[in-house]
């Protein structure tokens, strides 16, 4: 039952970066691309109330991305974020 609420956690979020996209008025370039952060595995706590997550950021200068972990209550609130080491968790 617990499962599609972490969908639509992800939905929403998505959604909202989509509007962000919709609101300028030029051409999505490949440095466009490199600069969204990508949101992925998604995995829920197993009581239930919370979602833990990777967000994927890049440096094209140094030709790298990287990922720290981020949780969030699916019952609402602010993300937090777990890491922030140099290196992908």
């Amino acid at each position: 039952m617990a499962q599609p609420r972490l969908w639509v956690v992800v939905a929403v979020f998505l959604s909202s970066l989509s509007g962000t996209a919709l609101a300028e008025k030029k051409p999505f370039t490949a440095d466009d691309l490199w600069a969204v952060q990508r949101v992925a595995s998604p995995a829920l706590s197993p009581d239930g109330t919370l979602v833990v997550y990777t967000i994927t950021t890049f440096d094209v200068e140094e030709n790298r991305g990287n990922g720290d972990l981020w949780i969030v209550p699916l019952a609402g609130g602010r993300p937090r974020r777990l890491t922030s080491n140099k290196a992908s968790d």
